[in-house]
């Protein structure tokens, strides 16, 4: 299939500009000024519209397993592609948490019918219980670059010193504190105030 944008402004690594871009079977092959379409090409007007590279969200509640009926991998990953992004990275927060490769596996499988990339990401503990480390290596085995206990925090200074050890020794291991202490966050919090008097 050959596709041809005319007249977009395209927004990349050198900035912003008016040109028209190729592109054949998903690949784009030529980004310039007054492209001639062949005659199987379709011709699309971009004028008024941004040309861009897809988007990647690094923070993506796609809710399955256990949540289908907010929100499943196929039906986010089709919000995605309808917003401009082509790839995400789908959080561990689901019932159960994505903290083992069987589950790891579902999502990478499920996420491969949809029209966009989905890298599952893992727990750092299980259950995102903070008390235990989850499989770490394996999970790495596995595929997974991005721990996390996405909406809970590990609160044990000494769990999180040892996945920081432990994730510090595999390349391309990224970990994410959900950087909220809960013995200061319970109940909630807000700034001194009459807001604050009135409501105790």
């Amino acid at each position: 299939m050959r596709l041809l944008l005319k007249g977009g402004t395209v927004v990349d690594q050198s900035g912003a500009r008016t040109v028209d871009v190729a592109v054949h079977d998903g690949t784009i092959v030529e980004i310039g000024e007054r492209i001639k379409a062949d005659g199987d090409t379709t011709v699309l007007d971009a004028v008024d519209c941004i040309v861009s590279p897809g988007f990647v969200d690094v923070h993506a509640h796609l809710r399955q397993p256990g949540g289908e009926a907010g929100e499943t991998i196929l039906t986010g990953s089709q919000a995605a592609a309808l917003g401009g992004y082509t790839a995400v990275v789908a959080m561990p927060n689901t019932q159960p948490a994505t903290d083992n490769t069987a589950i790891v596996d579902r999502v990478r499988t499920l996420g491969a019918a949809g029209p966009i990339d989905v890298f599952p990401s893992a727990a750092i503990t299980r259950g995102r219980q903070g008390q235990e480390l989850a499989p770490l290596g394996a999970l790495y085995n596995g595929g997974v670059r991005f721990f996390t206990d996405d909406g809970d925090c590990v609160a044990s200074a000494v769990i999180m010193r040892r996945a920081l050890e432990y994730l510090g020794g595999l390349k391309g291991a990224v970990l994410a504190q959900h950087a909220e202490d809960p013995t200061l966050v319970a109940g909630g919090h807000m700034h001194e105030g009459e807001w604050s008097s009135r409501l105790g």
